[in-house]
């Protein structure tokens, strides 16, 4: 598999678009894999897992998140990446924005990946997507 050679970045309603080769993508990494943090470490009292129960079934309704998923969709039909471009999804929860892109885009699975600070929301996207990063 070829490392992606167009990445689109977006952030709070903007789109950058940077066009070049990655060959330091690791090839082992897996979609959301967990990811420990200091803040965690430091005993802050947050736990990503309890918190991803406690709002998995609500979350998908929020207006904010629609509209997010809808910007992010429409701002990589308007960047016109070359076929064959991929997706990385920092935050990717269980994976239903990196869904939506695949199915609007026809996208492969490894042409997808994610990651998530929860373990629980690692699983779900896993369910949904095979890709392995």
């Amino acid at each position: 598999m070829n490392p992606p050679t167009s990445i689109a970045a977006i952030k709070d309603e903007s789109l950058s678009v940077e066009t070049r080769h990655v060959a330091a993508l690791p090839t082992t990494a897996t979609i959301g894999a967990s990811m420990p943090s200091a803040f965690l470490a430091a005993g802050s009292g947050y736990d990503p897992d309890h918190y991803w129960e406690a709002t998995e079934g609500s979350y998908p309704h929020y207006p904010t998140v629609r509209h997010r998923k809808r910007f992010i969709l429409n701002a990589i039909q308007s960047a016109q990446l070359s076929p064959g471009f991929s997706v990385f999804d920092f935050g990717c929860g269980e994976a239903s924005l990196l869904k939506s892109i695949q199915n609007r885009f026809r996208l492969q699975d490894g042409q997808l990946g994610g990651c998530d600070v929860s373990g629980r929301a690692v699983v779900s996207a896993k369910r949904k997507l095979k890709s392995p990063y």
